[in-house]
C-alpha cells in the first residue's frame, strides 16, 4: 500500500522546521556571546544617570550633584530642538508634481509620528549605549484595513546583530542578519497569528513578579527591556500577573538560498513555535532597519557611550 501523502508533508513540514530552529538557535548563541562584552556596562550607565550608586561611602554626603544625569539632559535638548529638513525632488520634468505630493506626504508622516520624540529617544539610548535604532516597517493590521508606515526606535537592548558587521551606517548590507525582542501579550500574539499563535504558552520570567514585601525589586517593565531577564529571584515567591506575554524573537536573515530567499527571509518565532517563515516583503531587500552610532568606534558598530567618560568627572567633584 502506498505511503500516505498527508503524514509524508506533515512529515517533511517538521524536519523543515526542526532545521530552522537549528539555524536560528545557532544565530541566538553567536549573537548574544557576541553582546556581552559590548553591553556590559549598560545596566550601570543607567543607574548612574538616575544618581543611583554615585556616592560610595557609607555617611551621608555633604555636597552630591549629579553632573551625568544635567550632562544627558543638556545634550539630548540639543539634539532633539533641532529639527531635520529634506526635499523630496524629480530629476525628470514630468515627475515635479508627483515629487510635490511625496514631499508633502513625508513630512506629514513624520508630524504625524512625533519626530522629535523619535530624535529624544535616540539620543538618550546613543548616550547611554553608545548607539540607537530605527525601524521603518509596514504595520499590516490583523484585521481588513490599509495599515500604515510605522517609525519604531527599538530599544539595543532588545537588538542583536551579525558580530562581522563593522559599521553602523552599513548594518542593512553588511549583516547576515538582525534579531529585534518584543513582549507581547499572549491575546495580541494570538490575534496578529492565529492558528499557530494557540500553540504559543506564556514565559513567566514576563508574566509573574514578585510578591509585596520581597526583596526583589525587579518588574515586569524592567524584565521586558534585560536581555534575558528574570522578573523574578530563585528562592523567592512570586504572583501570577494579570496578563499572560511572552517574548516574539524576530529575524531578518541573508539566506544562503537565494532562489527560495532572493531578498532574504523573515521568520518570527516564539520559544520552540515558529509563526512566521516568509520572504523579505520590502521590495528593496534590505532590512527594515538603521543602526545610529553616537560616537564612533572602530572596533564595531556599537558606538560609544558617554556615561563612562563621565564617570570619573562625577566622582572626582562629589
Amino acid at each position: 500500500m502506498a505511503d500516505d501523502p498527508a503524514i509524508e508533508h506533515r512529515e517533511a513540514q517538521t524536519k523543515a522546521e526542526d532545521s530552522l530552529l537549528g539555524l536560528l538557535d545557532r544565530i541566538d548563541g553567536e549573537a548574544e556571546a557576541s553582546k556581552r562584552t559590548v553591553s556590559k556596562n549598560w545596566t550601570e550607565n543607567l543607574r548612574l544617570s538616575r544618581g543611583e550608586g554615585q556616592w560610595k561611602s557609607t555617611r551621608p554626603p555633604l555636597f552630591l550633584m549629579n553632573i551625568i544625569g544635567n550632562q544627558v539632559e543638556r545634550k539630548v535638548a540639543q539634539v532633539s530642538e533641532s529639527k531635520p529638513t529634506f526635499s523630496v525632488v524629480s530629476r525628470l520634468a514630468h515627475l515635479a508634481n508627483m515629487a510635490k505630493v511625496l514631499d508633502k506626504t513625508c513630512r506629514a508622516k513624520l508630524e504625524d509620528e512625533e519626530f522629535p520624540l523619535i530624535t529624544e529617544r535616540l539620543s538618550r539610548f546613543g548616550m547611554h549605549m553608545g548607539c540607537g535604532f530605527v525601524s521603518t516597517v509596514y504595520d499590516k493590521p490583523a484585521a481588513e484595513g490599509m495599515g500604515d508606515i510605522v517609525l519604531l526606535t527599538p530599544d539595543p537592548r532588545s537588538v542583536h546583530l551579525d558580530p562581522s558587521v563593522t559599521e553602523a551606517a552599513k548594518v542593512s548590507r553588511q549583516a547576515r542578519y538582525i534579531r529585534l525582542d518584543h513582549v507581547v501579550s499572549l491575546d495580541e500574539l494570538r490575534e496578529q497569528y492565529p492558528g499557530r499563535g494557540s500553540l504559543v504558552k506564556s514565559d513567566d520570567r514576563y508574566s509573574r513578579y514578585a510578591e509585596v514585601g520581597s526583596r526583589s525589586k525587579l518588574g515586569v517593565v524592567s524584565a521586558a527591556f534585560n536581555l534575558l531577564p528574570r522578573v523574578f529571584r530563585p528562592m523567592e515567591p512570586t504572583v501570577q500577573g494579570p496578563v499572560p506575554r511572552t517574548v516574539l524573537r524576530e529575524y531578518w536573515i541573508r539566506d544562503a538560498d537565494r532562489t527560495t530567499w532572493p531578498g532574504g527571509r523573515h521568520v518570527v518565532r516564539a520559544g520552540y513555535v515558529i509563526l512566521l517563515d516568509e520572504k523579505n516583503p520590502y521590495w528593496d531587500g534590505q532590512f527594515p532597519i538603521d543602526m545610529i552610532d553616537w560616537r564612533m568606534d572602530l572596533d564595531g558598530p556599537w558606538g560609544v557611550d558617554d556615561i563612562q567618560d563621565l564617570k570619573k568627572l562625577n566622582e572626582a567633584l562629589n
